[in-house]
């Protein structure tokens, strides 16, 4: 099978996906590919958002830029990676996702981001199962980019300008755990 035919047997039977890269191209060429699609998020970086922008008729440099493509794809979650990664779906004001990180990206960070919400998106159609609704998507590409701007930070502090794509790697288990112990904490009234 082509990667057509298994992005369209993925939508046919509502499977949640999370296209980066050439999925992205496959959902610029053709934005009927996901448009409606619900359970699916797309991952574009900078480069990757203009082209699937310009597919749709959307200035990518506008300020509403990430909702109008969201809004003109009606269903998928659009996670704008960048220096301030957004992320937003149709019907739902735009979030910014303002967790501080480090003041460089590491090269391949991104793939960290879509990584880390592919985990969380997982984890919100398990959810979404044993509630009987949709998978929260904007809440797991929200999710997957707030602990990579965790990580990367961690690593910062400790690799500086240096930091690599596999030392922020190395401090996603370490911040969930953290975010983890915070969220636990503030649940008992600490």
């Amino acid at each position: 099978s082509s990667v057509p035919q298994i992005l369209a047997a993925a939508r046919s039977s509502n499977t949640a996906v999370l296209l980066d890269a050439d999925g992205l191209s496959l959902a610029a060429a053709d934005p009927g590919r996901v448009r409606g699609w619900r359970a699916a998020v797309l991952t574009p970086n900078p480069v990757e958002f203009g082209r699937l922008a310009a597919a749709l008729g959307v200035d990518a440099r506008a300020p509403d830029a990430l909702q109008a493509v969201a809004d003109a794809l009606d269903g998928p979650c659009v996670v704008r990676k960048g220096s301030e990664d957004g992320v937003a779906v149709r019907g739902a004001p735009p979030a910014s996702v303002s967790v501080a990180g480090a003041p460089r990206r590491a090269g391949g960070q991104g793939d960290l981001v879509s990584g880390a919400t592919a985990t969380f998106l997982a984890w919100a159609v398990a959810a979404a199962r044993e509630g009987g609704g949709a998978p929260d998507t904007a809440a797991a590409a929200f999710a997957g980019c707030a602990l990579v701007r965790h990580a990367a930070a961690a690593s910062f502090r400790t690799h500086g300008r240096a930091s690599l794509a596999g030392d922020v790697l190395a401090e996603i288990g370490p911040a969930f755990g953290r975010e983890w112990e915070r969220e636990e904490e503030g649940g008992r009234g600490a």
